[in-house]
Parts: C-alpha cells; structure tokens; sequence
C-alpha cells in the first residue's frame, strides 16, 4: 500500500502556473476552484422568484410570460374592502391590454366557492386599450360565525382563458365579509306529520332573526303559494337587535315534498339588501291515509271473494271519525270492523268479488271527519286481476 506522505499529488498552484506560462512566453493559465453551491443557489433563486409571481395574483403564469399575459388590473381594484353578507354584489373591474396585439377573452373561470360569475364571458380587447367586466358575487353562500357581525376573509379567483393560449390570465379578488344577522334555526325541517293538506288554517313556524347594531329593519317574503310571512320586532335585552320572523304554510299546499327560501332583507342606513336566506323543506301528506294503501290483490279465478284488512290512520296524529264508506262497483264492498269512536285510526275490512277475467280496478270513498270539525273524503284505491277457471 503507498504511503500517503509521499502520494503524487495533482494540484497545481494558480502562481506556480503563472510563473510557468510567463517563462514559456504564453498569457498565465488561471485555475480558479469550482464552487458546488453555485447551481443550487441559481436553482433557489429562480424558485423565488416564481413563487413571487404566484403570489402576485399569477398563479396560472408559467415563469417568462409578462403582465398576465399583457392583461392588466389595477391592484387596488382587487381589494373589496370590508362587505356584508349580501346575496348580490356587483363589482366593476376594468383590464387594460398592455400588447402590441389584440387579445380575445373566451371563457372565465372562478373559483372553487361557485359564488361568482363574470359578464360579459367573451370580451375582445385591442391593443392599448381598456374593457371593463362585470363580477357578480354571492357572498351569502360562504360560511360565517354562529354571531351577528362574524367576520371572515375570503378570496375569489378568476381566470381569463384566452384565443390561442393553452394558460390563462388569474387574478383574484380579497376582502373582508361580516354576516349582518343569524337566522336561528338556519333551516326549517317540518317532518311528515307537520303538514297536513286540509283547508284549515296551519301554526306557523317561527324562527330568530338576530342582528348586528347597524342594522335598522327587516323584512322577509316567499312565493305565497308555499308560505305566508310576517317579521315582528323581538325583545332581547339592551343590548340585542332581534326580531321573530314567522313562517305560515299555504292553506292549499299540494300532497308531496315541498322545498322553498324566504329571502331576508335588512336595511343599513340608506341601503337595503338581500342577506342569507332561511330554508324551509318538509313533505304534505294527504290526511288520513291507508295501510296498505292502494290494495292489490293477487291473481284470483273468477268468482272468488278476495279479503284485505286495512288500516285508516291520521298520519298527523289528529283524531278522527269516519262518517260514511262508499264503493265505486260491483263487487267490491267494505266494513268497518269496531264500532265508531274517535281515534287516530280505525280498522276497515275490504271485500272484491273477481267478476271477470283480466285485470279489473275500482276505489273506496272514505269520509272522515277531524276532530276540529274539518269534513275531508279520501280514496282508497283497490285492484285485483281474474283468472278463468279450467273447465
């Protein structure tokens, strides 16, 4: 093994090869030592410098391309300040081209929130020169505190796709939006048995409306053809700003799933707009109903008497009587099986003669009263289906 005190080493000295190439007559050979931090220090650099791009509102500009594309908006005009919730808000920004080319718009992108959108979609803006569009945004769809006046910074992209460009300009829109008033609860859920189709008058449902000092008034409508609404000031202390909104449903609401808003609008000094709605959902039933409900009855030969029990029941819970039966063809007949009291339900027996072969369909008219004195008929429908019988 050489020893390492007398290995060759290859280092040359800068002043010895200085002093060589002088006395051979030649311009001095200067090594210098390579420095292993300078590529990874040119590789953080650029890395800098892209992510100061992105976060000057460029986040969809690769590195080398200028202005947005050459699109520009003043940077003031993407500060929306501090806003209420509102469900509308209009927001002028004007672009400027910054090229030497026109540049046609074709289509905005927003963000993932869904809150806004802008108009018009396809914009052409020649060189030098300034378009203006319009952003409509809801800021009533964000999630804000429990407490009137939460407050809560939001941000809002949006991306101009432009004529020939695989990328697009991003700029996005900051600010600051406060929740004027909370709706508590934030939805009405009325369950199956909280409607009922009847021409009686229903309770209505009452929900409150709490809010911030600055707020002066608030009123509230619906389609009157699934609710009528009525806002009442509301005592809450010295230093509360409520008020009770109550919401009635329509006398006539058809049987089914019934889903619609009240929209609540507030007033803040010389200013009214529409805040976060109250959502109201819930199913009509049609009163009493049937147990089975329509009958069916298996195939049958011709001439057997088919037997179903059935159970007629207030799926509100209101106590009825029934005050007559009625069968719509021959054939068919039906019975009640107790004697008549005042109940929630009642027991009834239904009888179908099989008359002819085939399918054959009919109906029971069940008159019921309520026991707040509402008289309501109610059909109950019952089919069977003959079989000739061999000879």
């Amino acid at each position: 093994m050489a020893d390492p005190a007398k290995t060759t080493s290859h280092s040359v000295d800068g002043n010895e090869m200085r002093r060589q190439g002088a006395s051979r007559g030649k311009a001095p050979l200067v090594v210098r030592k390579a420095s292993r931090f300078r590529a990874p220090l040119f590789f953080v650099a650029c890395l800098a410098i892209t992510a100061a791009g992105f976060r000057l509102g460029s986040a969809l500009v690769v590195p080398g391309s200028r202005r947005n594309h050459g699109l520009v908006i003043d940077r003031e005009r993407l500060n929306l300040g501090v806003l209420w919730a509102r469900k509308r808000l209009l927001h002028v920004l004007e672009i400027r081209n910054a090229t030497s080319d026109e540049i046609e718009i074709v289509k905005w992108v927003t963000g993932a929130c869904n809150c806004a959108t802008v108009t018009p979609d396809r914009l052409r803006i020649p060189a030098g020169e300034t378009r203006a569009v319009r952003v409509a945004m809801d800021l009533t769809s964000l999630p804000y505190g429990e407490q009137p006046g939460a407050a809560k910074d939001i941000s809002i992209d949006l991306a101009a796709v432009m004529e020939g460009s695989p990328l697009a300009a991003h700029w996005r829109l900051a600010g600051t939006v406060r929740t004027p008033v909370v709706v508590s609860p934030a939805a009405l859920n009325w369950d199956v048995g909280a409607l009922n189709a009847r021409t009686t008058p229903y309770d209505p449902k009452v929900v409150e409306i709490s809010c911030v000092p600055e707020v002066e008034g608030v009123k509230a409508s619906c389609d009157p053809q699934h609710a009528r609404v009525a806002v009442d000031s509301a005592p809450g202390g010295a230093q509360m700003n409520c008020y009770r909104l109550a919401v009635t449903p329509a006398d006539a609401l058809r049987v089914g799933p019934v889903a619609f808003t009240v929209k609540i609008v507030v007033a803040i000094g010389a200013e009214e707009f529409e805040t976060t709605p109250l959502f109201v959902q819930g199913v009509v039933v049609d009163d009493p109903g049937f147990l089975p409900g329509p009958v069916r009855f298996e195939p049958a030969p011709v001439g057997e008497i088919l037997t179903q029990q059935v159970i007629a029941l207030s799926r509100t819970q209101e106590p009825f009587t029934i005050e007559s039966l009625a069968v719509a063809d021959e054939g068919l007949t039906i019975e009640q099986t107790a004697p008549q009291t005042l109940s929630d339900a009642h027991v009834l027996v239904v009888r179908q003669e099989v008359l002819e072969a085939g399918p054959h369909s009919s109906s029971v008219r069940v008159t019921v009263r309520f026991a707040h004195g509402e008289l309501r008929p109610v059909a109950l429908e019952v089919s069977c289906y003959g079989v000739r019988r061999e000879e």
